[in-house]
């Protein structure tokens, strides 16, 4: 029997961030509904202030890219601003979505 060289399928939080030029920090444009960050709660506006534990502010846009991917079904850790307060949230990695034209 042949084993099977599938390599597992890469995913992401399956949100749209846009970098604040002041802070630095991650600001949520877009959680498109069925994808992780919109199941974890994650909604526009929110601001990303950590992935698992490290300052999203000193990560450049390729460390965010690279941290924020991964294997379908894994999970990142964010910590979140939200209106004043500081909320943590686990966000499962989905599979990539085509945008629509």
């Amino acid at each position: 029997m042949a084993a099977s060289c599938a390599r597992p399928a890469t995913g992401s939080v399956g949100v749209v961030f846009v970098q604040h030029r002041e802070s630095g920090g991650l600001v949520v444009r877009d959680a498109p509904a069925g994808l992780g960050g919109a199941k974890a709660g994650l909604a526009p506006g929110d601001v990303i202030l950590a992935i698992d534990g490290e300052d999203a502010r000193d990560l450049s846009p390729d460390e965010v890219r690279d941290r924020l991917r991964g294997v379908v079904g894994t999970t990142v850790r964010l910590t979140i601003l939200r209106d004043g307060a500081v909320l943590h949230a686990t966000v499962e990695r989905t599979p990539f979505q085509k945008r629509a034209p």
